[in-house]
């Protein structure tokens, strides 16, 4: 897979739709040559992040995902409308959720853009 092949989903802001995401990002790691350890971490995580993307979202605006494929790293990139009333700020408290995804990932930040909360991910290719 080329690292200028960038995956987009635009998918309804439901449980069925991380299936989807997470069946993708298995897809392109495996092209990329991930271990399947390294994979099951990228499911992990995806999981983690599509839930909480999804808790927030207001549920009227599709789930965008980018899955962008580099020489380097694996960057996902999970976005959502915020429905009024949630968080005014996207942040992941210090919890358990984070410290896995500490371990799971070689970076993650959350941020609100506007009426968005972007999730985004990455994984290095090879440890």
């Amino acid at each position: 897979m080329g690292t200028d092949e960038v995956v987009r989903l635009r998918l309804p802001p439901d449980s069925l739709s991380l299936q989807l995401i997470r069946l993708s990002v298995y897809l392109v790691a495996s092209r990329m040559d991930f271990d399947l350890s390294r994979v099951e971490d990228l499911n992990l995580a995806v999981e983690e992040a599509g839930r909480y993307v999804l808790e927030r979202s207001n549920g009227e605006f599709p789930l965008l995902v980018e899955i962008i494929p580099g020489t380097e790293y694996l960057d996902i990139v999970l976005t959502s409308k915020v429905a009024q009333g949630k968080e005014a700020v996207c942040t992941l408290p210090e919890t358990l959720a984070q410290r896995i995804l500490k371990v799971l990932l070689d970076g993650f930040e959350i941020k609100r853009e506007g009426d968005n909360c972007r999730f985004f991910l990455r994984k290095r290719r090879r440890p």
